[in-house]
């Protein structure tokens, strides 16, 4: 085979495998290296799974995502004293936090009238 060729497929392979990387993480390529270089300290909801967490999609109720996992460890209102009240049915359940006030694995899904809006997961810096 052709130098060229061959260095064009080794790119292409090496591209495709941090894009599988990327997918296949919760955190992705920058959350799991963060992980490794910084101490984290996550505590997570009691019937939390990664598994579980990478079902939850916008669309899904309010009591699908708790058949899947379980109570938040909190739930709150991010615009409960704020200027919008028209949001104030706005809720957010937050499914990992860190005890000890460092880093950790942010685990979120915000709800708007019982629906999922917003899945947040990533490795938060504190």
């Amino acid at each position: 085979m052709n130098k060229k060729i061959i260095t064009l497929l080794n790119i292409t392979l090496l591209i495709g495998t941090f894009y599988l990387w990327e997918k296949s993480r919760i955190d992705g390529i920058a959350g799991d290296l963060l992980g490794i270089l910084l101490k984290t300290d996550t505590k997570y909801s009691d019937g939390y799974t990664d598994i579980g967490f990478k079902k939850i999609k916008n669309g899904m109720s309010e009591k699908e995502v708790i058949e899947t996992l379980g109570e938040p460890l909190v739930r709150w209102k991010p615009y409960k004293k704020t200027k919008y009240k028209e949001k104030e049915h706005y809720v957010c359940f937050q499914y990992s936090e860190s005890p000890n006030s460092t880093n950790y694995r942010l685990r979120q899904v915000h709800l708007e009238n019982k629906i999922v809006v917003k899945v947040i997961a990533e490795f938060y810096l504190d």
